[in-house]
This record gives C-alpha cells, structure tokens and sequence, in this order.
C-alpha cells in the first residue's frame, strides 16, 4: 500500500509474503501448477515473427538487430524459456519483469579499469615511445571507454527472479525513474535497484488498483486449500471407522477382555490395506448366559467416490478460473470428441490472450522503446 508517499517495495510484511503464498499454492497443488505450466508451454512453443509495419517498407538492418537481439537474449536462457517463464509468472503473479542488458559500463567499472590499465600501460611503453606519444594513446583509450559509459544499446535482456516491486508515489508515478523497480531475493536478505528504461513490464493491473497483479491462483487459493486438505485426510478417513464392512458384537466380554482384543485386532490389522481387508469395528455387549460374538453387515461406505466427486468440483473451479478444463488434466473419462475439441478451443482462446498481451509489450516497450524502430512489430 501507500506509506509516507511511496510503495513499500516488499522487502517486509505483507507483499513478500502474499507471492511466497502464491508460489507455495503453485508448488503443492499439481492441478494449479499443471493447468498453469499447460498454458505456458502451449504459449512458449508459438513461432513468432517480426512483421512489416508498412508493406516493403521495413529496413533490413533493423530486422536482423530486432531479430538477433530477441533469438539470442543472454548466455544462460533461450527466448523460449524466458517466453515460458513469462507466461507462468502473468498466471502465477499477474505480472512479469526483463532486464535489459546494455552495451553500457558503469562509472566505477571505468574507474577501475583506467587506475589500472592507464598506469600499467603508461609505465611499459613510456620508455619506448615517450611521454608524449603514450599520453596519446591514454587519451584515446578513455575516450573509447567515455563511449562505452554512455552507450545505452540494448545487447540483451533476461527475466528477472524473485520480487519484483515498482516504486511509486502517491500519484501511481515512478518516485524515481533510476530507482524505479527493486528486485527482493535470498528472502528479503537481498535487494537491487533498476532505472524505469531498463525494465520491460508484462503487468495483468488489478482492477481494484495497487501494485499487486490480477494473479489467478490469487483467486483460487481457498477452493486449492480445500482440495489439498480434503486429498490429506482422505486416506486417514478410509482407514478409520469409515472402511469397516462389519460390525462385530460381543457379548459376555468384560472391560479388560474388550480392551485386550482391540489392541491385538489393531497389530494384526495392515491399514494400508484397508480397502480390501476392512477393519471390523468391535462393540461389547450384555448377555445373561455366556460369551458370544454376532456379526452384522455394514452397508459399504461412500469409500473414494465422495472425495472423487470433491476433487472434481474443486478441480472444475480451478479449472474455471485458469481457463484450462479438468478434462485436459487426464479427468477426461466423461468427455468425447466434441466437448474436448471445445476444451482445447477455450484453451487455444487462453494462450491467445496471454500472446496478443506479451507481443503488445514486446512492440511498445522493446522495438518502439528500446530501439526507436517503427518499421516492424513482434507478432506471435
């Protein structure tokens, strides 16, 4: 929220929190995280192009930079796993940061590199070509390397991991442009600055406003919890008084007969079995004669069918909100040809939407931005 004037960018309390709450819903719920990682990976596999503002009218030049610089983002990741990253971060959180990364050295990397470079290089070559022709080349080296500190040529970009937080003013703007996002990791231990022009945001706003996206697995975090704890307590409730099939009555037993006969019938139970080998319930009873023993059926219990009937609802409404049926999770039993052909359309009609979002921001923020192009547009 708003505190003194600004957002708190996250390293305390509630935001680092809330995510660490979402990624631990997408971790332990198998349903959210395979409907997720099924939208991601559709999206992540689309070819993508850049297309001609201006039919014959694109230069050349510019499509093989644009091209070179999204095919081959960084060392480390491929701009398919970045896409993927991308797409399971909208759902997740609701929103997605890039770093660009620049051709571009720092102030104190320069620094460093004079102190050392310039006295080494001056202390070789002074006694060979003179003090005068030495300072020469000194000068030109700084003047390539003043170049360097102010060349803002896009190389490269990445994701950026962890938090990631925009730091506002009171007003919804940027309280300053080369402090704009922070970027919390190592649990809050951890944290790093951005200027506004070297981050791309992918961001789902809320409606009801704030920093925090439209995360979906926001919206269905209860009815995971409940999934999650009904799946936890199923097998104990089977195992229980619910798995008997017989009700066995005996009567003349005394208190410590009784007692003496559930524990031995515990040991010898195997619970994991259960299913298969019911575990009789005992009750003692009265008799005026001598010890006996009745047996009376149980009817079967609802057994795994009222916890199947649970995960589907649960699995239906997850699947609601994440656009992705519970049929193209494997619970397609009950489905045929035509209904599935409509599940796959609902979750053709996900990716879409998620794409037109991520290439709209590659074409603002990337080839408009970056690097002043208006003669091609990224198009999935």
């Amino acid at each position: 929220g708003f505190v003194e004037g600004f957002i708190v960018p996250g390293l305390y309390g509630y935001q680092r929190q809330w995510e660490r709450r979402l990624w631990n819903t997408f971790d332990g719920d198998p349903d959210v995280s395979g409907m997720i990682l099924k939208v991601a990976r559709k999206g992540s596999s689309l070819p993508w192009e850049l297309r001609e503002t201006g039919a014959g009218k694109g230069d050349k030049a510019h499509y093989q930079l644009l091209k070179d610089f999204l095919r081959y983002p960084n060392v480390f990741q491929s701009f398919r796993t970045i896409l993927l990253v991308t797409f399971s971060r909208i759902k997740v959180l609701g929103r997605c940061y890039w770093r660009v990364i620049r051709n571009q050295v720092t102030q104190e990397e320069a620094d460093r590199t004079m102190s050392v470079f310039g006295e080494t290089l001056m202390n070789k070559l002074r006694p060979i070509y003179g003090e005068h022709e030495v300072r020469k080349v000194v000068k030109g080296v700084e003047q390539e390397i003043e170049a360097l500190i102010n060349d803002k040529t896009p190389v490269g970009f990445e994701w950026l991991q962890g938090q990631v937080d925009p730091i506002y003013d009171v007003r919804g703007r940027f309280r300053d442009p080369k402090q704009a996002y922070v970027q919390t990791v190592a649990f809050g231990m951890r944290q790093q600055y951005f200027p506004a022009e070297d981050v791309i945001a992918f961001e789902r706003p809320h409606p009801g406003g704030g920093i925090l996206g439209l995360s979906e697995v926001r919206l269905i975090e209860r009815f995971s919890d409940a999934d999650l704890y009904a799946f936890a307590n199923a097998r104990e409730f089977l195992r229980g008084a619910s798995a008997a099939r017989k009700l066995v009555m005996l009567l003349g037993v005394g208190d410590t007969e009784m007692k003496r006969l559930k524990v031995e019938l515990l040991r010898r139970a195997d619970m994991s079995a259960a299913d298969e080998k019911p575990v009789p319930v005992l009750m003692r009873g009265h008799s005026k004669d001598s010890m006996d023993a009745k047996v009376i059926d149980i009817a079967d219990p609802p057994g795994d069918d009222i916890f199947a009937n649970w995960t589907d609802r649960m699995q239906q409404r997850k699947g609601g909100v994440l656009n992705v049926s519970s049929a193209l999770m494997g619970k397609g039993e009950r489905t045929n040809r035509a209904t599935m052909q409509v599940f796959q359309q609902e979750l053709a009609d996900e990716v879409n939407n998620l794409a037109v979002t991520i290439e709209e921001e590659i074409t603002r923020q990337v080839v408009l931005d970056q690097f002043g192009f208006t003669d091609y547009k990224f198009e999935f």
